[in-house]
Formats: C-alpha cells, sequence, structure tokens
C-alpha cells in the first residue's frame, strides 16, 4: 500500500503553511486535505506544533470572527442574503463578544414531510448527479454495515432523519459545503424491502433500484451558515505529524423544494 504523504502529493490540495518537510501520518486530516469540499490552512502556535484550520474550499459568503477557546479565534462564514448577525453571549457573566448568524424569515431549515406513506433518502451532490445521470436510485453500498446490508439502499419513513444523513451524519467526503449543496428525495414507500435487526425503526431497507420518475419531490439544501473546525497538529516519536482529532466543520443549510 503506497504511503498517504504519497496520495496527498498527488493531489491538488494542499495544507498552506505547512513547511515541505513536514509528514503527515494521519489518515483522517488527509482525507480533508484530499477534498475538493475544503481548504487547509496551518498557523504555528508559537509552541512547536501548528493549529491547522478546516475552512471551505469554495465560499462566496461572508465571514466573521468569534473568541473561542484556548485564545483562538473561530472564523464562521455566512450568507449574508440569507441571515443577519445577532449578539449571542448567554451568560453575561462570560461575554466574550459573540455573535451568530440568524437565517431570515421566509427560508426553511426543516423540511415538512409529505402525505400519505412516503420514505425519504439523503443524499450528495455526488449521488444527485449519479442519480440524474443512470436514471435510478441504488446504493453502492459503501455505507452499509455488515453482509446483511448488502443489496439494499436505505431509505427512512422520518424527513428529519434524511435531512441529518444528507449533512450531519455523511461522510465528510460527501458532506454538505458552500457550493456543494444536500438532497433530499422522496419516494412512494416501497413493499420491497428487507429488515435487519438492530437498524432502527425507521430505516427502510430497499431491494433493487428505485426509479427517478417515481420520484414524488426532491429538496435541494445549500448551507448558510459554516463555521470552521480546527485540529492542533503534532510531532510524534517517528517524527510524523499527528492532529490531537479532526471534528467536521458546522454546517447549517435551507432547503428548498426543486421537484
Amino acid at each position: 500500500m503506497r504511503k498517504l504523504i504519497d496520495l496527498i502529493a498527488e493531489s491538488t490540495v494542499s495544507i498552506e503553511g505547512l513547511p515541505s518537510d513536514v509528514e503527515i501520518s494521519d489518515q483522517q486530516l488527509l482525507r480533508y486535505a484530499q477534498s475538493p469540499r475544503y481548504r487547509l490552512r496551518a498557523v504555528e502556535d508559537g509552541k512547536g506544533d501548528y493549529v491547522v484550520i478546516i475552512e471551505p474550499r469554495h465560499a462566496d459568503l461572508s465571514t466573521f470572527e468569534n473568541p473561542a477557546s484556548r485564545g483562538r479565534i473561530a472564523t464562521v462564514h455566512y450568507d449574508a442574503g440569507k441571515a443577519k448577525l445577532i449578539p449571542y453571549d448567554p451568560d453575561p457573566d462570560y461575554a466574550m463578544g459573540r455573535q451568530k448568524p440568524e437565517l431570515d424569515p421566509g427560508f426553511v431549515r426543516e423540511i415538512e414531510p409529505l402525505d400519505g406513506e412516503v420514505m425519504y433518502r439523503g443524499i450528495s451532490v455526488e449521488e444527485w448527479q449519479h442519480i440524474n445521470r443512470t436514471r435510478v436510485i441504488q446504493s453502492n453500498g459503501t455505507g452499509n454495515l455488515g453482509t446483511e446490508q448488502q443489496g439494499l439502499t436505505y431509505w427512512s419513513t422520518e424527513v428529519g432523519a434524511a435531512q441529518r444523513y444528507a449533512d450531519a451524519f455523511a461522510m465528510q467526503d460527501h458532506k454538505a459545503a458552500p457550493g456543494f449543496p444536500a438532497y433530499v428525495i422522496a419516494a412512494p414507500l416501497a413493499t420491497n424491502t428487507r429488515h435487519v435487526d438492530g437498524v432502527a425503526g425507521h430505516e427502510v431497507g430497499v431491494v433493487g433500484p428505485v426509479a427517478l420518475d417515481d420520484l414524488l419531490a426532491v429538496w435541494e439544501g445549500k448551507v448558510w451558515h459554516y463555521e470552521a473546525s480546527d485540529t492542533l497538529l503534532r510531532q510524534h516519536w517517528d517524527a510524523t505529524w499527528r492532529s490531537t482529532g479532526v471534528s467536521a466543520p458546522r454546517t447549517q443549510l435551507e432547503w428548498r423544494k426543486i421537484l
């Protein structure tokens, strides 16, 4: 297996601000660096380590900075055409001059469920594009667990769960980001299903494809609030550099029905 450092060297994405001799052995951080969704930049912390900030790569958004823990500054991106800034100091005794964006009225944060027996699926923009090419909805199984779920495409009878799977629960390479919307699709509740023990009651494992033409509705979710995340990069005994833990940037979406 080739070294991860070789894989990132071939990528068009790099971590800005890191010296060329810094060898990273943190697989999760490398995946962020290789994704077209994110821009990573490193800042020396004055102690010989680096703070790596995970920001949106393509962001036509306004930004502001909030005081954060450990004396750092949290960069927040928001869509000024859809939101306004309001003060956010829940405890006056610890006021830090923070702000947060608030979505304007008229924009939808939670999708209303359709009437009748309906199932929903949350997907990335890449899957939506694939569906439009193939004209069917069928999972490739990369997110399925165990052999029992092989051949199943998972939907949910709860539209809120589909929203979470479209973004918050998605793998980092499929999360919503500026320029990368998420989608929720709805179809009549299928009868060709298979239950797997341990799966939540609202989840529906469909055997075989569902036709694009059978969809009842499609919603597109766009990022209006994006809070960059960061991690501390430290050198270890083997001379490689690893993070102290990588968390995904926090996003909030506004939804509109497109079908």
